[in-house]
């Protein structure tokens, strides 16, 4: 006479917990990374962002000094946007001569003025293009005065 019969109920194997493990490792990479490459912004100077040949607009971050000459300051509806917000030219810190023109429809910071220093984010599509800014961050002068003099005395002279 045969034996009852034994039904084993086999757990799932390693093999399935190490390939949901992978998956989800996989995931949290590939956010992280994408995340980043979304967020990343290229910091220039003026004549750095001139030289840019870009194939399409840019997120960039470009520092430099507010030029006053052509300085256009609009309080609401002639911008075309329905609020505040300014045009100027935006003046490389260490060739004065070398400019491009910016945009900004938003509030105006307080120590936004001719010559201000300024780092201005946004999108750039080349020389002869205006930058469009959306974030513009006017810097205290003072504290950034030693470190642009010493900027000043390393830059070979041409």
């Amino acid at each position: 006479m045969p034996g009852p019969v034994h039904y084993h109920n086999k757990k799932p194997g390693r093999g399935l917990y190490l390939i949901g493990l992978a998956l989800l490792f996989g995931g949290i990479v590939y956010l992280a990374v994408s995340g980043l490459a979304a967020n990343s912004v290229y910091h220039l100077q003026v004549a750095e962002a001139l030289e840019l040949k870009p194939e399409k607009p840019v997120a960039v971050a470009i520092a430099g000094e507010v030029a006053g000459e052509g300085m256009r300051i609009f309080k609401g509806m002639e911008n075309g946007s329905g609020g505040p917000g300014v045009r100027f030219q935006l003046r490389d810190n260490l060739e004065p001569e070398k400019s491009l023109w910016a945009v900004f429809r938003g509030d105006i910071p307080e120590l936004f003025a001719p010559d201000a220093p300024v780092i201005l984010e946004g999108v750039y599509a080349g020389a002869g293009q205006d930058f469009h800014v959306t974030k513009l961050n006017t810097l205290c002068p003072t504290k950034y005065e030693k470190k642009l003099e010493d900027a000043n005395d390393k830059r070979p002279s041409a």
